[in-house]
């Protein structure tokens, strides 16, 4: 397993953290387990944000996400036959390290590979995400994001090849956080700010069709 760490950004009030990453090449059936991965600094206000993606020609999809045990709220889920990512979100308050356990329905013979991408956001009561969009396209695609001004938004996108972000707009301090390639598929996770009422981001690819996710916090 690997764990890189980065740092915050601190947006209208509100923090978003970006802790770290990680990846299993291979992995369980039906049940995916990170032990002890850190989730920060414990804070009464700290809501947890898990990115998921699992990869297998001939996976299943997402079912659930638990964090510490505690069922993770699902703020949006985008998949295909290649390939299933989500976004999962927790307010816990207590505690540096959790176990993160991803359920899926993938075939017993064909165990997924995966990579998660852990955040925090603290600053508010915010329980879940204020806005979530998918999409998929051949090539390029982008994300619309109309949530109000100066807040947190996490990006994932997943593809067979590297991904460049390119043509973003109205998102301050966007980053790529990290790109884990697992299994011959590469998925980037990124973030930034809200900074107008519509954005958008381009996880540019050579050829495919290229999906992705994107959660918005406030």
């Amino acid at each position: 397993m690997l764990w890189h760490k980065l740092g915050s950004n601190q947006t209208g009030g509100l923090t978003l953290t970006y802790i770290g990453t990680n990846e299993e090449a291979t992995s369980g059936v039906p049940t995916i387990t990170y032990s002890n991965q850190g989730i920060g600094a414990a804070s009464d206000d700290r809501l947890v944000v898990v990115c998921v993606a699992i990869y297998d020609n001939n996976v299943g999809r997402i079912t659930g996400v638990t964090l510490g045990g505690n069922a993770m709220t699902e703020d949006i889920t985008y998949g295909s036959t290649s390939y299933d990512q989500g976004i999962f979100s927790y307010k816990l308050t207590t505690g540096t390290t959790a176990d993160i356990v991803i359920t899926h329905d993938g075939p017993v013979w064909s165990p997924p590979a995966s990579s998660i991408a852990v955040y925090t956001i603290t600053g508010s009561d915010t329980t879940a995400a204020v806005e979530t969009d998918g999409y998929s396209g051949i090539g390029t695609f982008e994300f619309t994001l109309s949530a109000s001004v100066n807040n947190p938004v996490i990006l994932q996108a997943t593809h067979g090849t590297t991904i460049t972000w390119t043509s973003t707009s109205n998102i301050a301090d966007f980053v790529e956080d990290v790109a884990i390639e697992v299994d011959s598929y590469e998925t980037s996770y990124a973030s930034g700010t809200i900074s107008a009422v519509t954005a958008t981001a381009d996880p540019d690819v050579v050829t495919g069709t290229p999906r992705g996710v994107a959660a918005v916090y406030g």
